[in-house]
């Protein structure tokens, strides 16, 4: 992902903010994570669903893979952790989709900014095209504390 390409913007039809990769609309979460990487090919609201149920899939898959490799009787902790001034950018695929943190730090370790990008912000403008209610909290169950009001 070219993090220069993300422009940030308020949304006309709501009092959401909105992202878009270049000049375009994009889909990210399950289905487009499953289109580009397995050859998923189910469109609308239904292979959104299949979608998640495949991820569900993958995920139990890969927990038995790993699970093996695991040492619960290993201390676990952080040695020699340090502070100091800079900036980071943290991408991720969440379940819901592509997700994008960017934090400025002080030489105290303080957080002087921290802007996110939620996946959210990317799927609002194709949740329209589905002209459905159902449809649009389907799409994204974050939906509801996104934005305040969708207009058909």
């Amino acid at each position: 992902i070219d993090l220069d390409k993300i422009k940030i913007q308020p949304y006309e039809k709501s009092s959401a903010m909105i992202a878009m990769y270049g000049n375009d609309f994009v889909e990210v979460g399950p289905r487009a994570r499953l289109k580009i990487y397995r050859n998923f090919s189910f469109g609308g609201i239904y292979g959104l669903q299949m979608a998640r149920i495949e991820e569900i899939k993958l995920a139990f898959l890969r927990i038995k893979e790993i699970f093996g490799e695991i040492d619960v009787e290993e201390p676990l902790r952080t040695e020699g952790f340090f502070f100091r001034k800079g900036k980071g950018i943290g991408v991720y695929e969440a379940p819901r989709g592509t997700l994008i943190h960017k934090v400025v730090v002080n030489e105290e370790g303080r957080v002087e900014e921290y802007k996110i990008i939620v996946p959210t912000m990317f799927n609002i403008p194709l949740m329209n095209k589905t002209g459905d209610e159902l449809g649009v909290r389907m799409y994204d169950p974050c939906i509801p504390c996104a934005t305040h009001e969708m207009i058909k």
